[in-house]
C-alpha cells in the first residue's frame, strides 16, 4: 500500500470511527466513555506518555499508591499506548481530549492494519473493507471502548502482515516490521500478547510448511533473530512484576481446569442442543 493510499484509508476509517462513537466524539474535551475504567486508563496512558524519558524501570514509579513501590505495575502499564499518544499528551492541554483522540486514532489504525492484512491475503479491496470493519467495529470492540488496551488491535495484524510478506518475498525489512510490531503488541496489551504468542506457535510452522522455498537454515535463523528482541522486551516487562511479587511475598497455587469445557456449547445454543452434549457447569 502506497503512503497516499495508506493516509486515505486511515482518514476514511477515522471518519467512520468518529461517526460510530457519537455522541462521545462530539464532546471529546469533556466526556469519557464511563467514570470507571476510562478514568483509570486515562491516568495510566497519561503517566506512560509523559514519563517515557524517565527510563526503565523508573517509569513504573507512578504517582499513586504511595508508599507502595512502582504503582504503575498494579495494572497494565500500557507503554505501547504511551508511545503512540506521546505527542497528544505532551502537546495538548486537555488530557480528556487527548485520550478520546487516541481512542479514535487507535480504532482507525486497527481498521487500516486489518485492511492491509486482508487485502494481502484475499487480494480483494471489498473483502479488505468488510474484514476491517468486522475486525475493528464489532460489538466486542465497542463494549471495550473504556479499556483502551482492549481496542488496541492494530499491532497484531501489522505483525502478521509483515510475517506473511516475509514468507512471500523474503525481504529482511518485513522481518524488521514483524519484530517492531510484535514488540508494540507486547507493550500494549498483555491479554492479546498471550493470544498472539499462541497464534505464532501455530502459524510460523504452518507458513514454513506452506512455503517450501523458506525451508532452509537461513530462514530459520532469520525468524529466530527477529524473535530475539521480542523475548528481551518480554523479559524486561516480566522482571518488575516478579520483583514486586517477591516484595510482597505473594503466594499462589494454580488450580487445574479441564480445557475441554471450552468446547462445550452453551445450553441455549440452537445449533448444538440437539447433539446431547453433557451440560457444562459454567456457560462459556
Amino acid at each position: 500500500m502506497s503512503l497516499r493510499r495508506f493516509i486515505a484509508t486511515l482518514a476514511s476509517y477515522f471518519v467512520l470511527a468518529s461517526l460510530l462513537l457519537l455522541p462521545l466524539s462530539a464532546h471529546m474535551g469533556s466526556r469519557l466513555p464511563d467514570d470507571g475504567d476510562a478514568i483509570l486508563g486515562l491516568w495510566i496512558v497519561w503517566w506512560s506518555a509523559t514519563n517515557l524519558f524517565k527510563g526503565y524501570p523508573e517509569i513504573f514509579d507512578a504517582n499513586a499508591f504511595y508508599p507502595h513501590p512502582q504503582g504503575l505495575l498494579y495494572s497494565e502499564p500500557m507503554i505501547g499506548e504511551g508511545l503512540l499518544s506521546w505527542p497528544l499528551f505532551n502537546g495538548l492541554e486537555n488530557p480528556v481530549f487527548a485520550m478520546n483522540l487516541l481512542t479514535l486514532i487507535t480504532l482507525a489504525l486497527s481498521a487500516t492494519a486489518a485492511h492491509m492484512l486482508f487485502k494481502e491475503i484475499t487480494d480483494s479491496e471489498y473483502g479488505a473493507v468488510v474484514g476491517a470493519i468486522a475486525y475493528t467495529f464489532s460489538a466486542y470492540s465497542f463494549s471495550q471502548i473504556p479499556r483502551i488496551q482492549l481496542i488496541t488491535l492494530q499491532w497484531l495484524p501489522l505483525a502478521l502482515y509483515c510475517l506473511h510478506r516475509y514468507f512471500n518475498y523474503n525481504k529482511s525489512r518485513y522481518l524488521i516490521g514483524f519484530t517492531v510490531f510484535s514488540i508494540l503488541q507486547a507493550l500494549s496489551c498483555f491479554y492479546y500478547l498471550a493470544f498472539y504468542l499462541v497464534i505464532l506457535i501455530i502459524l510460523i510452522p504452518a507458513l514454513f510448511l506452506a512455503t517450501p522455498e523458506r525451508r532452509n537454515l537461513p530462514s530459520f535463523i532469520n525468524i529466530g533473530i527477529a524473535g530475539f528482541p521480542v523475548g528481551v522486551v518480554l523479559a524486561l516487562m516480566t522482571v518488575p512484576y516478579w520483583l514486586l511479587y517477591r516484595h510482597y511475598q505473594f503466594q499462589s497455587t494454580p488450580s487445574s481446569y479441564n480445557l475441554l469445557r471450552y468446547f462445550e456449547p452453551r445450553s441455549e445454543s440452537l445449533l448444538y442442543q440437539s447433539f446431547n452434549f453433557p451440560t457444562a457447569l459454567v456457560d462459556h
